[in-house]
């Protein structure tokens, strides 16, 4: 993996949204409108802030 380009600041994080799935469940082909936004990514760069959880 390589550095990103840009860093985030202080508590800020950078993440990759994950490409939605052409297809349902079920098999059937959805169309773009259709897909939800993705809810889940890879996280590529942490800033430096707080990191208390």
């Amino acid at each position: 993996m390589s550095k990103p380009a840009i860093k985030p600041l202080g508590s800020h994080v950078i993440v990759q949204r994950s490409s939605p799935s052409e297809k349902s469940a079920g098999g059937i082909v959805l169309p773009k409108k259709a897909k939800d936004k993705p809810t889940e990514g890879k996280v590529i760069a942490v800033g430096n802030g707080s990191r208390r959880m």
